[in-house]
């Protein structure tokens, strides 16, 4: 039987994160579920843990790549299910709302289902995800965002050109080419905040930008929007810093363009 869901992780030197993930997502298996490992030649003991576990995974790969928009498009492409989500090393999926989830998959005429993530901090943020802030910035969560094999196929999969922000610009190009979005309200997975977009923010606001120039063709709209990201993730990071926690919530229900609640 076809499975419903490939979930696919890329990594690369980050065992401790791995084993995080593969011990929410192998709990989660069924004959719905398939899981994929893309390893970019890891030297830390990741090639040998995948091969140990080989039989709990359809697909995996030790090899070396040119980046991570290479190892997810080696993602995909090895996947068999109608449905791709990529949960990266040190993410996980929730197991209280997984089978409603596959229900709503099963039954869903969209392109692209996605839902709300929590994040690793402090106060448990919700992330209540939007795609109708695409053009504005990346607006919803990639360990909650569930896309057809077929639209990978369609578009040629992830652009390489892209470091960081690879994920936005594919799904920019979706928005704009009318693929069909579906919201499922609920928090479905939890993310861990030491990824790289997290650790190089800039580089990531850039890569937005650079897309947004490319496929909106505004270079204005999006310069301004490049800079109103920077100003508010330097000042909610400063906040945060200086324990300044009421301010943070109320400039996050007043200003923030995407709803964040505490879980």
């Amino acid at each position: 039987m076809k499975p419903l869901l490939s979930i696919v992780t890329i990594v690369k030197d980050d065992l401790s994160g791995l084993k995080l993930t593969c011990a929410n997502v192998w709990g989660l298996l069924d004959a719905q579920v398939e899981h994929l490992i893309i390893d970019g030649l890891s030297s830390d003991g990741t090639a040998e843990f995948i091969q140990e576990n080989s039989d709990k995974l359809s697909y995996w790969i030790s090899e070396k790549d040119s980046g991570i928009s290479d190892a997810l498009n080696k993602g995909w492409r090895a996947s068999t299910a109608d449905w791709v989500l990529f949960l990266n090393a040190g993410d996980r999926l929730k197991s209280d709302a997984f089978q409603e989830l596959l229900q709503a998959l099963s039954k869903s005429e969209a392109d692209v289902l996605y839902a709300n993530m929590q994040v690793e901090d402090a106060s448990n943020t919700i992330i209540h995800a939007n795609h109708s802030l695409l053009k504005k910035e990346m607006s919803l969560n990639h360990p909650a965002t569930f896309v057809r094999r077929k639209c990978f196929e369609d578009l040629g999969g992830f652009n390489l050109d892209y470091k960081i922000a690879m994920d936005y610009e594919l799904l920019l190009r979706l928005r704009t080419t009318g693929a069909v979005f579906e919201h499922f309200p609920k928090s479905v997975s939890v993310m861990n905040l030491d990824g790289v977009s997290s650790l190089n923010w800039k580089k990531g606001f850039q890569e937005v930008r650079k897309a947004k120039m490319a496929i909106l063709e505004n270079d204005m709209l999006a310069n301004r929007y490049y800079w109103r990201q920077c100003f508010a993730y330097l000042l909610q990071r400063n906040l945060k810093r200086f324990g300044l926690n009421r301010i943070l919530t109320f400039y996050r229900s007043r200003f923030s363009p995407i709803r964040k609640t505490s879980s």
